[in-house]
């Protein structure tokens, strides 16, 4: 079969795009009708997906068949109900986000036709054949869920509510087929027969064509292609600015970019679009309030800068409406842990504090080495940068490890061997994310800020929601990439720029001139699989590249993933803080996996006791109680969640792990013990 396209001959405020197999609303809420390219045969399924929603506006988009032949050319009423429909000749059904599903209830149906009424065209294969061909029912289906409901992850699991029918990703399609003298109307959502919603369509006296108002919050519709061969479904491939464009915000202006798949704008309609998207993300949230400390990490790289300068010009007198926290800046020198990597570090970290100083806010310079010697003090007095000499700004930010802090000293020390007692390369950046976010967490607890702000674009989180996943770490990804991470219980992670993609950041620090330092990190000059998430990054940027849809598409499946919170001391993972998801049933797959581990160490059938013969208490068969001085492999994997130990299982030598953590640890497990022993005693609050 040919390719299934639109019909040129449309409503006024629709534009046909990529081949007239995309309908676009430019404008209002009306005059959207499309019609299907050539009149459906019977059987045959025609089926679009909802691209793009607006929101502002009420009711969804229609659907249906028409005998009103569009190359007609007849008169166009606004909508398609309850106009079209009133016109005659025309079955129109309304999309809704629920009650899409038909039940007819006559009185004269018996129970066999009436079984045969609601039974769904579409059969159980895995193949669907209809008169027209035959395809693959995964094409009926919507966006599907990255990930399964593991380790207290909740997502949707069944196919058809994966999206509402109302959501981005959804598929609608419509057909009908013969019964006896005339025809009915099929309804199919998301790959699931919502029965026949009309009944007796005269389909002899004229061809039935598809009609699709892309009405409501309904913006942009795709035609899936079911019966061509060689024809994708898959996202569509990006669109050139052409020569004279016109920006689609204010019309008068030539386009400069294209945005995402056919938003072109023009310089100025540009700006206004990113100011108010960082603006409108943080003023819906409500979280941040009117004279709050917030502390913004600040790493010199593109989005962070992009970051800075958003907040700086909505401080600035100049700023419409001012944004009213008080920001404070904060640099990490992670020269500790990429002493190899950096030749001329110390001129770039220069320049970093320059452009610190420059904003005008108090700012400051951490060490890396600092998240682990925090409990010896002395080191998170609130510094700024702007009241410092230039000698001791020097010094701050050199990547020469001496120092007159004997403490820092050691700490540097100590985490060198902690990076070098890892193995691979994607456990060493995961350790590092760790350290990086427990030091910005400590800051802002002892000098009072109740915000970190971080520069993470889409594009960043897009790439850390897929590797998370690839390193077990499912059931954080909706705190490690929603706007706020609630996860600590005096200071909130926020990311005002999630919104932004890479693409996005790029245009605005090119058009306002803002300047961004590269400093090497870990996986600087390494081939692509050096680690997942440098594979993951290849391969988000290089899709999205050709295809603009692929970092929005990854954003809103995580915006459905969710975590459970726990409530109980022991209940957060002890390096990261996440919810400790490795407390489940003992048939479970976790369990079976450490099982089989277990096993895996026997030596000749005997299970390895405390390393000790001659005073070991048990038979070989893991039951040793011997007490041994400092904590064992099995209790530090204890208090860590499913990610952190994969992790610590790829280090060398886990007694690397910083002093601080394990003291932690051990107080932990004593605590448990502790309780274990007087449980009996202890009065049941639920009784008392």
């Amino acid at each position: 079969m040919p390719v299934t396209k639109f019909h040129p001959y449309h409503g006024q405020n629709i534009r046909l795009l990529h081949d007239n197999m995309v309908a676009y609303r430019e404008t209002s809420f009306a005059h959207a009708l499309t019609f299907s390219e050539k009149a459906l045969k019977p059987g045959e399924i025609f089926l679009v997906e909802i691209e793009k929603n607006e929101l502002g506006w009420s009711g969804h988009m229609r659907i249906g068949l028409t005998q009103f032949d569009p190359s007609c050319k007849f008169e166009l009423p606004q909508y398609a109900l309850p106009d079209l429909q009133n016109m005659g000749k025309s079955w129109i059904f309304a999309v809704t986000k629920s009650h899409n599903k038909v039940v007819y209830s006559d009185a004269g149906d018996s129970d066999s036709v009436d079984r045969e009424i609601h039974q769904s065209v579409l059969g159980d294969a895995e193949v669907i054949h209809t008169p027209q061909g035959s395809f693959s029912r995964s094409l009926l289906l919507p966006l599907r869920k990255l990930l399964s409901n593991n380790y207290e992850t909740s997502v949707s699991t069944s196919s058809s509510d994966s999206a509402l029918p109302t959501d981005i990703g959804s598929r609608i399609g419509i057909m009908y087929r013969v019964v006896g003298d005339t025809a009915e109307m099929r309804f199919i959502i998301n790959g699931e027969d919502q029965g026949p919603c009309a009944r007796n369509i005269p389909h002899q006296g004229g061809p039935l064509y598809a009609v699709v108002d892309v009405y409501g919050t309904t913006k942009q519709v795709r035609i899936i292609q079911l019966y061509c061969e060689g024809e994708s479904d898959g996202p569509l491939q990006k669109e050139k600015v052409s020569p004279g464009r016109k920006c689609m915000k204010c019309r008068t202006e030539n386009a400069i970019l294209i945005i995402r798949v056919n938003d072109a704008f023009c310089k100025a309609c540009f700006m206004v679009y990113v100011t108010h998207k960082f603006r409108a993300t943080i003023g819906k949230s409500k979280l941040v309030r009117d004279g709050e400390k917030v502390l913004v990490a600040y790493s010199g790289g593109p989005s962070s800068s992009c970051l800075l300068h958003l907040i700086t010009e909505g401080l600035s007198e100049r700023a419409h409406k001012k944004l009213r926290f008080k920001p404070g800046i904060i640099f990490i020198d992670e020269s500790a842990v990429l002493d190899n990597l950096i030749e001329d570090g110390g001129t770039a970290k220069d320049r970093i504090a320059e452009l610190m100083v420059d904003v005008g806010y108090p700012c400051q310079t951490r060490r890396l080495e600092e998240a682990i010697c925090l409990d010896q003090g002395g080191h998170l007095s609130e510094a700024d940068l702007s009241s410092l000499t230039e000698s001791y700004q020097a010094s701050v930010c050199t990547s020469d490890p001496a120092s007159p802090d004997d403490n820092l000293n050691k700490a540097r020390v100590e985490i060198k061997a902690l990076f070098s007692s890892i193995k691979s390369l994607t456990a060493r950046e995961d350790m590092l994310n760790k350290l990086r976010q427990r030091l910005l967490m400590e800051v802002a607890h002892v000098q009072g800020y109740s915000k970190v702000m971080t520069g993470h674009c889409g594009t960043r989180l897009a790439v850390n929601l897929l590797s998370n996943i690839s390193q077990g770490r499912g059931a954080h990804v909706a705190m490690d990439t929603a706007f706020s991470d609630t996860r600590y219980s005096d200071v909130m992670f926020v990311r005002p720029i999630r919104d932004f993609s890479s693409k996005e950041v790029a245009m605005y620090n090119s058009l306002h001139g803002v300047e961004s330092v590269f400093l090497p990190t870990l996986t600087t000059k390494t081939h692509e699989g050096s680690s997942i998430e440098h594979l993951t990054e290849a391969f988000v940027t290089g899709l999205q590249t050709d295809y603009p849809s692929t970092v929005s598409n990854i954003m809103r499946t995580g915006e459905k993933l969710s975590t459970e919170k726990r409530d109980g001391e022991n209940s957060n993972c002890a390096l990261c803080q996440g919810p400790l998801d490795t407390d489940v049933g003992a048939s479970s797959a976790l369990n079976a996996v450490e099982f089989s581990s277990l096993i895996s160490k026997k030596k000749n059938g005997r299970v390895d006791g405390c390393g000790d013969s001659a005073t070991c208490c048990g038979e070989g068969d893991g039951s040793c109680h011997t007490q041994s001085e400092g904590l064992k492999k099995d209790e530090v994997m204890s208090v860590l969640c499913y990610g952190c130990r994969m992790t610590t299982k790829d280090m060398a030598d886990p007694t690397a792990l910083p002093e601080k953590l394990f003291r932690q640890i051990s107080y932990r497990i004593r605590r448990s013990k502790m309780k274990e022993d007087i449980q009996d005693f202890l009065l049941d609050p639920e009784n008392s």
